[in-house]
């Protein structure tokens, strides 16, 4: 259940991008905002791109028990993190 809050809000999320980006007049939201924002929304992209992926293209293969579409996940979170963190 907490991985579908926490894809359901991503999902929201960058939807309200989309739809901001529609309404807001003047320049591309993507313009308007910094290098933090923009780094942010595609890793959330991706992060949700390769878990779908993963939904999709269920198999049985398995690294420590886990899928391996999960500790893709992990280590794109862990890089993406620590590229917010270092500006």
């Amino acid at each position: 259940m907490a991985v579908g809050q926490v894809l359901g809000t991503n999902f929201v999320n960058l939807a309200l991008i989309l739809l901001a980006d529609a309404i807001f007049p003047g320049e591309p939201i993507f313009d308007v905002l910094g290098p933090f924002e923009v780094v942010s929304a595609l890793l959330g992209a991706v992060l949700i791109g390769v878990l779908m992926a993963g939904v999709l293209e269920r198999r049985e293969r398995t690294v420590l028990r886990m899928g391996t579409d999960p500790i893709v996940v992990a280590v794109l979170f862990v890089a993406g993190v620590a590229l917010l963190t270092r500006r």
